[in-house]
Order: structure tokens, then C-alpha cells, then sequence
């Protein structure tokens, strides 16, 4: 098993009118999104705002895992193909 850890910031908008957009869309829904909340979202949007538009952190891990499968023997790989979990092309 391995871990990759992923971090890298996430652009939401070029501006903070269109990220507040991205983020009401995506994380809250136009019915949770009071006047208040707008507000709110709006000042975090605006601190998060560079030159190049609003990021916002990110980071993510990759998980790569994976299991051993014994082998079979050709009587197993033919009951496996009749009850249909392989095909023949195994063989």
C-alpha cells in the first residue's frame, strides 16, 4: 500500500463575484445561501483573492493499494470461466 499526498491550491474564480458563484454551486446550494452567508462567503473569498484570482488550499492523498490473488490451476481457471467470473481468453 502507498500514500501520495497531493497539495496544491484550487482556483475558484477570477474574481471574487464568479468564485462566490463556484462555491454557492458546488458546496451550498442557492437555498442555503442567506443574505448572511453571502456576506460572510464574500469576505472569505476577498482574503483569498491574489492577482490571479481566488485560491483556496487544497490537498488530497492518493491511496494505492492492491491484494495478491493465488494462483489457479487450469480445473479452477474452467469452473471459474462456466459459472461466467472470467472469460476464455485466460486460458
Amino acid at each position: 500500500m502507498a500514500f501520495a499526498e497531493v497539495h496544491k491550491p484550487v482556483l475558484y474564480g477570477p474574481d471574487v463575484n464568479v468564485a462566490q458563484e463556484a462555491v454557492v454551486g458546488l458546496l451550498l446550494g442557492k437555498a442555503a445561501a442567506t443574505d448572511e452567508v453571502l456576506e460572510r462567503l464574500r469576505a472569505l473569498v476577498e482574503v483569498h483573492l491574489t492577482a490571479d484570482g481566488a485560491f483556496f488550499d487544497s490537498r488530497a492523498w492518493i491511496v494505492t493499494a492492491g491484494r495478491r490473488v493465488p494462483a489457479l490451476d487450469r480445473a479452477s481457471l474452467r469452473q471459474c470461466i462456466a459459472a461466467r467470473h472470467l472469460t476464455t481468453a485466460v486460458l
